[in-house]
């Protein structure tokens, strides 16, 4: 009986000291991993070609914005731009998620023009490279007019096709191809661009601290190298991804959502 108690004790206490050696051998690797899942995620979105539809990546903007582990967005932007409906909302969700939840940085690969300059101007930071096009901030509206005219010769003849336009409404039938506009419909079509560029423009002002009384400078229509951009102010650095990446980290540790290490980053 002595003995069985004794050889009970002994397993107790080899179990008791292996138990907590095994602990402590694991402690760092058990800190290491949680460090590691602690860490801030950084969602990816690449937006790319012409801007026809602002429902993909809105959602994917909203996704970020929910999801309590994203940190921050990093925007791969290289489009020529496109619809300025469609630019204006993910410009507005972008907004959304810089003042509820945290950093943007935008890198231009090839083109930030038009807009696609209107997203990324949303950014806390714009990296491009040395090779891309910046700028093109402006409207344009196109009407264009299709001429019919009879033709015949020898072997082939054709008669004139013409349109008739049943409207209501002064200006309802303001882009159609097949006619000219007249003085008043061409008046409007130029308020229209100018209501909407001026849009543009101050939200490119407010987001970059630019004067709109100098945009005649930075805003009429051209195409800006990336160094004559950021001298301008509508970039922040001429550089690579690496920059970018470097520019996240930054603001997340500035922010103090990052004190070690670097995120991790995940693509929505």
């Amino acid at each position: 009986m002595f003995r069985r108690t004794l050889l009970v004790r002994f397993l107790l206490c080899f179990m008791l000291v292996n138990h907590t050696t095994f602990h402590a051998w694991n402690l760092p690797s058990f800190l290491a991993i949680q460090q590691k899942v602690a860490q801030p995620q950084v969602g990816v979105i690449e937006i790319r070609g012409t801007i026809d539809s602002s429902s993909e990546i809105t959602e994917k903007i909203r996704l970020a914005r929910r999801n309590p582990m994203i940190k921050a967005l990093l925007i791969k932007v290289n489009s020529g731009g496109g619809e300025i409906g469609h630019s204006s909302v993910i410009f507005e969700e972008l907004l959304q998620f810089k003042n509820s939840k945290g950093p943007i940085i935008v890198f231009v690969e090839n083109l930030a023009c038009s807009g696609a300059y209107w997203i990324a101007s949303a950014a806390d930071c714009i990296v491009s490279s040395r090779g891309a096009w910046i700028g093109s901030i402006g409207v344009m509206f196109r009407s264009s007019i299709v001429r019919y005219e009879e033709y015949k010769n020898d072997r082939f003849s054709g008669k004139i096709v013409k349109t008739y336009i049943i409207r209501s409404g002064k200006f309802k039938a303001l882009w159609e191809l097949n006619r000219a506009l007249t003085d008043d419909e061409l008046q409007h079509a130029q308020n229209l661009s100018k209501a909407f560029y001026d849009i543009f423009c101050q939200s490119v002002a407010q987001c970059r601290n630019l004067s709109l009384e100098k945009k005649d400078v930075w805003a009429d229509g051209r195409i800006f190298t990336p160094y004559d951009a950021q001298k301008l102010g509508l970039i922040d650095k001429v550089g690579s991804l690496s920059d970018a990446y470097n520019a996240l980290d930054n603001e997340l540790q500035e922010r103090g959502e990052l004190t070690q290490g670097v995120p991790t980053f995940i693509t929505l």
